[in-house]
């Protein structure tokens, strides 16, 4: 559907139409259809000295500037739709990892943080939760590794958890 989104988002509205958003598509549409009209009607056979010029102008630009709204709008709307999508797929294998984590099958909960963590590398959050499992799992090198990356990305709320575990993994 963003496909076929994006490949209608020249025509001013049209796109909006067909992702739900009916009335910022009527704008747009109005507004393209009101600039359409201008350069049709009025356009033909001006000459520059003609008063019209200006309506004639203004016509293109309303044209135009409906245009670049509705591509840009639709882009916006699509990348939007794909971070929707992402956060779900986020939460889902969080969800996932904490319950194989819960019951102590940290095999599958490394694997499910493991690629929370591939989804965003940037989250701290995931990092601790990978970092943590690959300890109860065994996997030290990598638990340091992770540990240590979450404090750097976010040291406010994990530096002491991590430092404490890093500690704790350096006396083994």
């Amino acid at each position: 559907m963003k496909w076929i989104m994006l490949a209608f988002s020249p025509v001013p509205g049209l796109a909006q139409f067909l992702g739900g958003r009916n009335s910022r598509g009527f704008v747009l549409m109005a507004l393209g259809m009101a600039g359409l009209n201008g350069v049709a009607v009025l356009g033909p056979g001006l000459r520059p000295e003609s008063a019209s010029l200006v309506v004639v102008v203004l016509a293109w630009a309303a044209l135009a500037g409906a245009m670049g709204a509705s591509v840009l709008d639709t882009v916006r709307h699509v990348i939007l739709l794909d971070r929707d999508k992402l956060a779900r797929e986020k939460r889902r294998l969080l969800e996932k990892g904490i319950e194989c984590y819960l019951r102590r099958d940290v095999e599958t909960a490394a694997l499910h943080f493991s690629a929370l963590v591939n989804l965003d590398p940037q989250d701290a959050d995931s990092r601790i939760y990978l970092a943590s499992s690959l300890r109860e799992k065994g996997d030290t090198a990598g638990a340091r590794k992770n540990f240590k990356r979450a404090a750097a990305l976010n040291s406010a709320k994990w530096s002491w958890e991590a430092g404490e575990a890093l500690r704790e993994l350096s006396e083994k």
